[in-house]
């Protein structure tokens, strides 16, 4: 999951990043200092999943970065929460007319960055938003924890115990390292079933 955080400050760009960087399925945080240097990232990384912006920075302020994404239909579905200080009610209800998930006011402690963050994350994992890993992130994932697996409107979910990796056949097909756990974990499947067959048919004598 490619996700942009924007901000003129290069400290809280820092701890952004920091802290983004605990979510497994953020494979890519990029930094951008303000809202023009946003829209240039953007414009070659369609595929972004979530915007962290301020609101007030030079050249190109972030109410009207929002509304640019908001005209263009290949990142029009971004899902933007706005971190700064220039949050009001007024401010609060002209964003949320443009698409603004959430807001987080600055100054802010770590804990209510996390709070609003972590669910929002939470629902990109369930939309597919995860399916940015690397073959080597996956073998991390795989080599840590068994998922389950399941089905879902066309996709392949990996369930894990604090994270779901749902895959497009497709993109399966693009990433050795999780096609080969899935066709491990296929064939151990056929093994078992197999198996508890041959006991059915032939039940051990009491």
């Amino acid at each position: 999951m490619k996700v942009v955080v924007v901000d003129d400050s290069t400290l809280i760009r820092a701890i952004f990043k920091t802290n983004l960087g605990r979510f497994k399925s953020i494979t890519h945080i990029i930094e951008a200092i303000d809202g023009r240097h946003a829209l240039q990232i953007l414009s070659t990384n369609t595929d972004t999943k979530l915007l962290i912006t301020d609101l007030k920075m030079p050249n190109l302020v972030g109410v009207e970065l929002i509304k640019k994404l908001r005209a263009n239909p290949k990142l029009a579905k971004i899902k933007v929460v706005v971190i700064s200080s220039e949050i009001n009610e007024s401010v609060m209800s002209e964003l949320r007319s443009l698409g603004v998930r959430d807001f987080v006011q600055k100054p802010f402690n770590l804990q209510n960055f996390l709070d609003v963050i972590g669910p929002i994350i939470q629902e990109l994992e369930r939309d597919g938003g995860s399916t940015m890993l690397t073959p080597e992130q996956t073998r991390e994932l795989f080599a840590t924890q068994k998922p389950n697996i399941k089905v879902a409107n066309g996709a392949i979910e990996f369930d894990f115990s604090d994270y779901i990796l749902k895959v497009a056949p497709e993109v399966i097909a693009q990433n050795a390292e999780i096609k080969m756990r899935l066709d491990g974990m296929t064939a151990q499947a056929k093994r078992v079933e197999v198996s508890s067959q041959e006991e059915e048919q032939h039940p051990l004598d009491g």
